[in-house]
């Protein structure tokens, strides 16, 4: 349960999103960066991201698209959510259940009219990036100023299952989509990553940029793969099967 958390949280690994118009920089400039928190959650609130990292978490499991709205609304009332690092898992959990339930864009595009600037934002790029047939006429309906549409409308759309895995942040990716749809292909992407060889920076000192990187993908790979092996059955399965001699 513990990923999930950290993707609501805004504090799991940094994303890549430039199949999203943007490089990850830039589009965390576009949708805003978290404030420091300033005050603790309250037991009910922490009850209640309980209960919302649980739907998430084992959506594929017992899908239930009635009560997307209000799990949504529930998750952005913490102004951090699709500011932070975690929103690139969310947005593509979101793009997800778009793809997948385009008979309710509508309704759904209707109650996330009364969020914020930037929450609308961020599902309108989930919206896109599903691309439904309505999805322009959703978009448009949240009245986002023009300068957020035309980033929108010029964005790259991109199929999650091609990502190349070079960055911590596709990690997340892989992990929202798998958790909106069951799709072993991207668990086991993410699996396939954190069996990878990796270099020790003690024993050489002249480790390149890109070098770095892929450790770091790797060791968020390592950590993430543990964790969710152990709620998920399916993932289980899959390291399992990698791991066999």
């Amino acid at each position: 349960m513990q990923i999930i958390k950290k993707i609501l949280l805004t504090a799991i690994s940094l994303l890549s999103l430039n199949s999203f118009a943007v490089e990850p920089q830039q589009l965390n400039q576009k949708l805003g960066t978290p404030a420091e928190a300033k005050d603790k959650k309250t037991p009910e609130q922490l009850k209640q991201l309980e209960s919302d990292s649980k739907w998430m978490m084992f959506y594929y499991q017992n899908p239930k698209p009635n009560e997307f709205t209000k799990v949504i609304k529930s998750i952005t009332k913490d102004p951090n959510i699709l500011k932070g690092n975690g929103k690139f898992g969310l947005i593509a959990f979101m793009s997800e259940i778009f793809k997948t339930n385009p008979s309710k864009t509508n309704e759904w595009c209707s109650e996330f009219k009364t969020l914020d600037e930037s929450n609308k934002f961020g599902i309108a790029i989930a919206i896109n990036n599903s691309q439904i047939a309505n999805a322009k006429e959703c978009i448009k309906s949240f009245n986002l100023p023009e300068s957020l549409n035309q980033q929108i409308a010029n964005g790259k759309i991109f199929d999650f299952a091609t990502l190349s895995g070079t960055h911590p942040a596709h990690l997340d990716m892989w992990w929202g989509a798998f958790m909106a749809t069951g799709n072993k292909l991207y668990a086991t992407k993410v699996v396939d990553i954190s069996l990878q060889p990796t270099i020790s920076k003690e024993k050489n000192t002249n480790v390149s940029k890109e070098e770095v990187m892929k450790l770091m993908v790797i060791q968020a790979a390592q950590w993430s793969t543990a964790s969710m092996a152990k709620e998920h059955p399916i993932v289980k399965e899959i390291v399992t099967s990698k791991t066999k001699k």
